[in-house]
């Protein structure tokens, strides 16, 4: 009796998973984090683009470490069922959430210029353009897998099989929101910003749910902060990643509108874009858009 508590089908339940997965992480995460200081000290503390890849690709290997050893051996799950099988026509899912991450992104700085608030202050150089980009290209691309991995992949299939599909969209975007607690700025307009962070975790979430891939949520994730930092120069959930980015904007209108000091986030403008890339989205699906996608769906996922 006392063993159903933490087990069901002869396998750990999943909150306990999850978890387990939490502090597996953490420690892993330590430990790669101390083995990369001793060999490189400046790669942990450096600001620099080049850095940032260092530290991304180490956190995106630590994450895909964790997520596909624990998959197998804990969950005795698909690594497949993450979303992440390189199966079906997962590249073309993969760009149109490059589109719709581009598009969003774009969208809510198009509002803040309509309404007065954001203006073109400065291009940077062509040869800036090309230093840059590529290296920032590594940096979000390997932030976005790691984010998605986790939340999206290992913690929302998890939540999936214990309580359903809905419930774990949104507790998922709560975990979303919550990891981002820290950045700098947040509480600086905390509801908006907290709704923000909840929407994006909720459309990548949604996303998943409709496609049976999380290659769209990558490219989504992937190029908003790709387009918000580098492309746009606006600060990135907080962080300023970018001091020479490709268009510098002056933002001068209200904070609710443009999020201020913590970026589009935590504002009106990326609300506004997200809840219409969420209806794009869902007319997409309505429309078989993703039908082709391959079926690598665990038994709980399909009822």
């Amino acid at each position: 009796m006392i063993a159903s508590i933490f087990v069901k089908d002869a396998r750990l339940r999943p909150p306990l998973r999850i978890l387990v997965y939490g502090i597996v992480l953490i420690c892993l995460t330590f430990v790669l984090a101390t083995v990369l200081g001793t060999l490189c000290a400046s790669c942990l503390t450096s600001t620099q683009p080049s850095a940032l890849a260092v530290q991304m690709l180490v956190a995106a290997c630590t994450v895909a470490l964790t997520t596909v050893w624990l998959r197998r051996r804990l969950d005795r799950r698909t690594v497949a069922s993450l979303g992440f099988a390189p199966k079906g026509p997962w590249l073309r899912f993969f760009a149109i959430g490059i589109a719709f991450g581009a598009g969003m992104q774009t969208l809510a700085v198009a509002l803040e210029a309509v309404s007065g608030s954001a203006h073109i202050a400065a291009h940077a150089a062509l040869r800036s353009d090309v230093q840059l980009l590529p290296t920032m290209m590594v940096v979000l691309l390997g932030a976005a897998f790691s984010e998605e991995l986790s939340t999206r992949g290992y913690v929302l299939q998890n939540l999936w099989e214990a309580w359903g599909s809905k419930p774990a969209a949104l507790l998922s975007a709560v975990l979303f929101a919550a990891i981002h607690s820290y950045n700098p700025h947040l509480r600086e307009h905390m509801w908006l910003t907290w709704a923000g962070l909840f929407a994006f975790g909720l459309f990548a979430a949604c996303s998943l749910l409709w496609t049976g891939s999380l290659w769209l949520a990558l490219g989504t994730h992937a190029a908003w902060n790709l387009f918000e930092g580098p492309v746009y120069g606006l600060p990135v959930s907080g962080l300023a990643l970018s001091p020479a980015p490709v268009i510098t904007l002056s933002i001068s209108g209200p904070s609710w509108l443009t999020g201020a000091n913590f970026g589009p986030e935590a504002g009106l403008s990326s609300l506004l874009a997200l809840a219409i890339g969420a209806l794009v989205l869902r007319a997409l699906k309505l429309r078989g858009v993703f039908s082709a996608q391959a079926d690598t769906r665990e038994a709980y996922a399909r009822s």
